[in-house]
Protein backbone atom coordinates (compact mmCIF):
# COMPACT_ATOMS: atom_id res chain seq x y z
CA UNK A 1 0.00 0.00 0.00
CA UNK A 2 1.13 3.54 -1.14
CA UNK A 3 1.28 6.28 1.65
CA UNK A 4 -0.81 9.24 1.00
CA UNK A 5 1.54 12.22 -0.10
CA UNK A 6 1.89 15.68 2.34
CA UNK A 7 -0.12 18.45 1.65
CA UNK A 8 2.11 20.99 3.49
CA UNK A 9 5.08 22.22 1.37
CA UNK A 10 8.47 21.61 2.72
CA UNK A 11 10.25 23.15 5.51
CA UNK A 12 12.20 26.17 3.99
CA UNK A 13 10.02 27.52 1.34
CA UNK A 14 7.90 29.62 3.20
CA UNK A 15 6.70 33.02 1.98
CA UNK A 16 7.08 36.19 3.48
CA UNK A 17 4.19 38.31 4.50
CA UNK A 18 3.33 40.79 1.73
CA UNK A 19 4.68 44.16 3.44
CA UNK A 20 3.49 47.60 0.79
CA UNK A 21 6.60 50.18 0.04
CA UNK A 22 5.97 53.39 0.65
CA UNK A 23 6.44 55.64 -2.51
CA UNK A 24 8.39 53.17 -4.69
CA UNK A 25 9.33 54.40 -8.16
CA UNK A 26 7.19 52.86 -10.95
CA UNK A 27 8.94 50.22 -13.38
CA UNK A 28 10.69 51.28 -16.23
CA UNK A 29 9.62 48.14 -18.83
CA UNK A 30 9.62 47.19 -22.52
CA UNK A 31 5.72 46.82 -22.59
CA UNK A 32 4.76 44.73 -26.07
CA UNK A 33 2.83 47.86 -27.01
CA UNK A 34 5.62 49.67 -27.32
CA UNK A 35 7.34 47.72 -29.87
CA UNK A 36 7.01 48.25 -33.52
CA UNK A 37 5.53 45.09 -34.99
CA UNK A 38 4.32 43.93 -38.30
CA UNK A 39 5.85 44.26 -41.78
CA UNK A 40 3.91 47.08 -42.78
CA UNK A 41 5.31 49.31 -40.18
CA UNK A 42 8.65 48.15 -40.94
CA UNK A 43 8.40 48.80 -44.42
CA UNK A 44 6.48 51.90 -44.41
CA UNK A 45 9.20 53.33 -41.68
CA UNK A 46 11.71 52.11 -43.91
CA UNK A 47 10.83 54.21 -46.89
CA UNK A 48 9.40 57.22 -45.56
CA UNK A 49 11.17 57.75 -41.92
CA UNK A 50 14.13 60.38 -42.14
CA UNK A 51 17.53 59.07 -40.62
CA UNK A 52 19.88 60.16 -37.97
CA UNK A 53 23.60 58.34 -37.67
CA UNK A 54 25.51 57.96 -34.71
CA UNK A 55 28.76 55.39 -35.20
CA UNK A 56 27.96 52.59 -34.85
CA UNK A 57 24.35 53.11 -34.87
CA UNK A 58 21.44 54.26 -37.00
CA UNK A 59 18.40 56.15 -35.75
CA UNK A 60 15.31 55.95 -38.41
CA UNK A 61 11.93 58.04 -37.48
CA UNK A 62 8.40 58.81 -38.52
CA UNK A 63 5.86 61.02 -37.25
CA UNK A 64 2.72 59.74 -36.85
CA UNK A 65 -0.96 61.80 -36.46
CA UNK A 66 -2.38 61.13 -33.34
CA UNK A 67 -6.18 60.54 -33.30
CA UNK A 68 -8.96 61.60 -30.61
CA UNK A 69 -9.60 57.71 -29.88
CA UNK A 70 -5.95 56.58 -30.36
CA UNK A 71 -5.25 54.20 -27.48
CA UNK A 72 -1.86 53.17 -29.30
CA UNK A 73 1.37 54.28 -27.46
CA UNK A 74 2.91 57.32 -28.24
CA UNK A 75 6.20 56.02 -29.27
CA UNK A 76 6.50 52.17 -30.73
CA UNK A 77 10.49 51.13 -31.29
CA UNK A 78 12.30 48.06 -32.71
CA UNK A 79 16.09 47.19 -32.93
CA UNK A 80 17.72 45.38 -35.91
CA UNK A 81 20.87 43.86 -35.78
CA UNK A 82 21.98 42.69 -39.35
CA UNK A 83 23.37 39.48 -39.84
CA UNK A 84 25.56 40.74 -42.63
CA UNK A 85 27.79 43.00 -39.60
CA UNK A 86 27.39 40.46 -36.62
CA UNK A 87 26.73 36.82 -38.17
CA UNK A 88 26.48 34.87 -34.71
CA UNK A 89 23.29 35.03 -33.17
CA UNK A 90 24.48 35.19 -29.23
CA UNK A 91 26.55 38.73 -30.92
CA UNK A 92 23.17 40.12 -32.69
CA UNK A 93 21.33 39.13 -29.29
CA UNK A 94 23.36 40.26 -26.90
CA UNK A 95 23.32 43.44 -28.90
CA UNK A 96 19.44 44.25 -29.36
CA UNK A 97 19.47 43.11 -25.30
CA UNK A 98 21.78 46.32 -24.75
CA UNK A 99 19.59 48.81 -26.78
CA UNK A 100 16.63 47.40 -25.10
CA UNK A 101 18.28 48.06 -21.85
CA UNK A 102 18.96 51.64 -23.19
CA UNK A 103 15.71 52.26 -24.06
CA UNK A 104 14.08 51.32 -20.73
CA UNK A 105 16.48 53.32 -18.92
CA UNK A 106 15.71 56.52 -20.80
CA UNK A 107 12.60 55.98 -22.80
CA UNK A 108 10.42 58.71 -20.15
CA UNK A 109 12.39 62.05 -21.63
CA UNK A 110 12.09 61.01 -24.91
CA UNK A 111 8.55 59.75 -24.86
CA UNK A 112 7.57 63.00 -22.67
CA UNK A 113 9.32 65.09 -25.91
CA UNK A 114 6.54 63.82 -28.11
CA UNK A 115 3.62 63.54 -25.94
CA UNK A 116 4.25 67.20 -25.37
CA UNK A 117 3.85 67.95 -28.81
CA UNK A 118 0.65 65.58 -29.59
CA UNK A 119 1.87 63.40 -32.02
CA UNK A 120 2.88 59.69 -32.26
CA UNK A 121 6.45 58.22 -33.77
CA UNK A 122 7.58 54.97 -34.56
CA UNK A 123 11.68 54.51 -34.72
CA UNK A 124 13.74 51.99 -35.45
CA UNK A 125 17.40 51.89 -34.43
CA UNK A 126 20.15 49.66 -36.70
CA UNK A 127 23.22 48.52 -35.16
CA UNK A 128 25.87 48.68 -38.66
CA UNK A 129 28.56 48.24 -36.54
CA UNK A 130 31.82 44.74 -36.95
CA UNK A 131 32.08 44.85 -32.90
CA UNK A 132 29.08 44.81 -29.94
CA UNK A 133 29.66 47.97 -27.88
CA UNK A 134 29.22 48.36 -24.12
CA UNK A 135 25.98 49.56 -22.76
CA UNK A 136 27.67 52.72 -21.33
CA UNK A 137 28.71 53.74 -24.88
CA UNK A 138 25.47 52.22 -26.34
CA UNK A 139 23.55 54.75 -24.02
CA UNK A 140 25.14 57.90 -24.81
CA UNK A 141 25.22 56.91 -28.64
CA UNK A 142 21.63 56.37 -28.58
CA UNK A 143 20.83 59.19 -26.20
CA UNK A 144 22.52 61.66 -29.35
CA UNK A 145 20.35 59.94 -31.44
CA UNK A 146 17.36 60.71 -30.26
CA UNK A 147 18.51 64.48 -29.44
CA UNK A 148 19.11 65.12 -33.08
CA UNK A 149 16.31 63.43 -34.65
CA UNK A 150 14.13 65.26 -32.00
CA UNK A 151 16.00 68.58 -32.69
CA UNK A 152 15.92 67.88 -36.72
CA UNK A 153 12.38 67.46 -36.63
CA UNK A 154 11.14 70.41 -34.34
CA UNK A 155 9.61 72.00 -36.95
CA UNK A 156 7.13 69.38 -38.15
CA UNK A 157 7.00 68.16 -33.97
CA UNK A 158 5.48 71.96 -32.79
CA UNK A 159 2.12 71.44 -31.29
CA UNK A 160 -0.50 73.02 -33.91
CA UNK A 161 -1.92 76.01 -32.58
Amino acid sequence: MIAPRSVTAPTGHHRKPFAPVAATPARSTFHRMERLRGEKNFAALIADGKAVNEAPFRLIGKILEKKASDKDAIVRIGFAVPKKHIPLAVGRNRVKRLLRESWRVNKERWIEQVRQRGVRCHWLIVFQGRQPVSLAETERKTSRLFERWLRDRDTELRPAR
